[in-house]
């Protein structure tokens, strides 16, 4: 449907508290990325935040968010990731906290961005490293386009960047057991192949 930009931004809120509060988000939370179901649900999202931003950035509109998010190249994943960094533009904050709490699939109670990092799966940042997306750059943060098919099957390194690093600022592991842990995700892998990237704002973080 035609989203009319010109509502006032109290009827937008409205529509955005309807759809996260609504029983069915959380299976759509659920399907695959990629499914049209999320698609449709995060196309609506990413315009209606969009149309306000000022008074659509709410702490209370962000977090419920978080869940359809998978870390993907999907369009989806790409509109959402769009939505975060417009939130920290408008509210001049950081939502590091809230990935603290990244749901994975195979994932337990996470406590640190340190967690989150240890419970990414491998073979799917391993296929990152193989299909490696030359095209993605730190500037598209803020911008989406259609992806690959199979970029659903892979990581956005431009988010596995940020979370890496955060998960560093906030302490790097402590014992040589969680080094392992932290080794076994191919995180550092990928890390390494973003240093090939043909964006040079990732070879400098990367590097870092």
């Amino acid at each position: 449907t035609q989203l009319n930009y010109s509502a006032q931004p109290a009827n937008v809120n409205r529509l955005i508290q309807s759809i996260l509060q609504h029983s069915a988000l959380d299976k759509v939370a659920a399907t695959e990325p990629g499914s049209a179901e999320k698609a449709a649900v995060v196309d609506l999202l990413y315009k209606l935040f969009h149309a306000h931003p000022t008074n659509t950035c709410q702490p209370s509109h962000i977090t419920p968010l978080v869940p359809l998010y998978c870390g993907s190249l999907t369009l989806a994943d790409q509109q959402l990731l769009a939505v975060f960094r417009l939130y920290e533009d408008q509210r001049c904050s950081s939502l590091a906290s809230v990935f603290s709490t990244w749901p994975q699939s195979n994932s337990t109670i996470t406590r640190s961005t340190l967690d989150v990092v240890i419970n990414l799966e491998p073979h799917r940042i391993f296929r990152t490293c193989l299909s490696f997306p030359n095209h993605r750059a730190m500037e598209d943060l803020g911008n989406c386009r259609m992806s690959e098919a199979d970029s659903a099957s892979t990581y956005d390194p431009v988010f596995i960047l940020i979370l890496f690093g955060q998960a560093l600022l906030e302490g790097r592991p402590k014992t040589a057991l969680s080094w392992v842990s932290v080794y076994r995700t191919n995180v550092v892998s990928l890390i390494i192949r973003c240093l090939s990237s043909t964006d040079l704002a990732m070879r400098k973080l990367a590097l870092v």
